[in-house]
């Protein structure tokens, strides 16, 4: 039986899966992605998948259903099964670093003997869950966890205001983008239009990411009413409810507009580099809510990489320390005052260069990189104390 030197629970967010082909290609890790059955607690068959974008294996393990929860925590025993699971594929646990990418893992985390990572990559607490369930899983992993890596200012400050986590355990890790996407050079011009959109006029406005709720959809129906010469591009899925119906409403009509507003579904994680460099301008219509207000912009990353001017609304906090790489607007109308003022400088707005230089350091692969000298650090520390 193989073993590895990093165990990372679980995989199935696309930004999580990032991070782990990051760190596999520095650290010997095995990425487990749970399949959840309301008798998983009687299963034990484990099964690999291989995935090409990115390049990773995933080790699929049963899950039973609500484990985290009362009273199937009492007698399902699944935090000691799972980290017993990890522990079949360790030379030495005391060494194995674990990596737990949810709160709920607490339970496996305290029956880790080895050193544990707690990778925050969203403001759990304001997923909608219960605030104080979720908040006793993240004082459980702050108080077990030698790393704690929440992926923001905000995230951050959560973690030192309500869930106690000690400061000297936290490094921020925001999201990124992929290292193959960086250019050998600032991109000065808009790249190559992708097939799906190789028939649509230029200028382009291109938006990408999850269209759903943390979308600002009458943002975007006012802008594309008054910049309707011009061609809008939505890449990303769309099949996920937006609850607030007045912004669900305007989604529908942007959809069935058809024309140059163009939709093109979600696209793999890899090709958004092209769609992202093909466009004129792109657009970051944030709506401010949790926990899209307090997490890290992926697709601000992406865009990072692909030098062209971009916009956003003031729906991020993060972005908001971001100027001038991104312009922050706070409305539709002066989004559009400034399309037109960059229409007249050729959509060019002289921070080409900075963002170039800015995305060199904004990758996956540095993320791992920093993560593991950080908790070697801890080791290290640990060891002479």
């Amino acid at each position: 039986m193989k073993t590895y030197d990093w165990h990372l629970l679980d995989g199935r967010a696309i930004w999580v899966k990032e991070l782990a082909a990051a760190l596999s290609q520095q650290v010997h890790l095995l990425t487990w992605v749970p399949d959840i059955h309301w008798f998983g607690m009687w299963k034990n068959a484990e099964y690999e998948e291989s995935c090409s974008n990115p390049p990773l294996i995933l080790r699929h393990f049963p899950l039973q259903r609500g484990f985290a929860r009362l009273p199937l925590r009492w007698f399902s025993s699944e935090g000691q099964r799972i980290a017993k699971r990890c522990r079949g594929y360790c030379k030495n646990e005391a060494t194995t670093v674990l990596c737990c990418a949810s709160p709920h893992y607490a339970a496996v985390a305290w029956n880790w003997r080895g050193p544990v990572i707690y990778y925050m990559s969203d403001l759990y607490y304001a997923w909608g869950d219960n605030p104080a369930y979720i908040n006793h899983y993240d004082r459980q992993m702050c108080s077990r966890a030698d790393l704690v890596c929440p992926v923001s200012e905000r995230g951050k400050a959560y973690l030192l205001d309500k869930a106690g986590c000690p400061l000297e355990k936290i490094m921020i890790s925001p999201m990124a983008t992929r290292q193959a996407n960086l250019l050998h050079a600032p991109l000065l011009q808009p790249g190559p239009l992708p097939e799906l959109i190789a028939d649509l006029p230029r200028p382009i406005v291109g938006i990408i990411g999850n269209l759903a709720r943390n979308t600002d959809w009458l943002f975007l129906e006012e802008a594309v009413q008054k910049l309707n010469a011009i061609a809008w591009v939505f890449v990303g899925p769309t099949d996920m409810e937006v609850p607030d119906v007045v912004h669900r409403h305007a989604r529908t009509r942007l959809m069935q507009l058809g024309g140059k507003v163009r939709f093109v579904g979600s696209q793999p994680y890899g090709d958004l580099a092209r769609f992202a460099q093909s466009f004129d301008v792109a657009l970051l219509p944030y709506r401010k809510i949790e926990p899209t207000y307090s997490g890290s912009s992926t697709r601000f990353y992406e865009h990072l990489a692909a030098c062209r001017p971009m916009f956003s609304t003031t729906g991020f906090a993060e972005l908001l320390s971001k100027e001038p790489l991104v312009h922050i607007v706070q409305n539709a109308q002066e989004f559009i005052t400034q399309f037109h003022q960059l229409a007249q400088q050729g959509f060019r707005d002289g921070h080409e260069m900075d963002r170039w230089q800015a995305s060199r350091k904004e990758t996956w692969e540095q993320r791992a990189s920093d993560m593991i000298a950080a908790i070697r650090d801890r080791m290290k520390h640990e060891a002479a104390t």
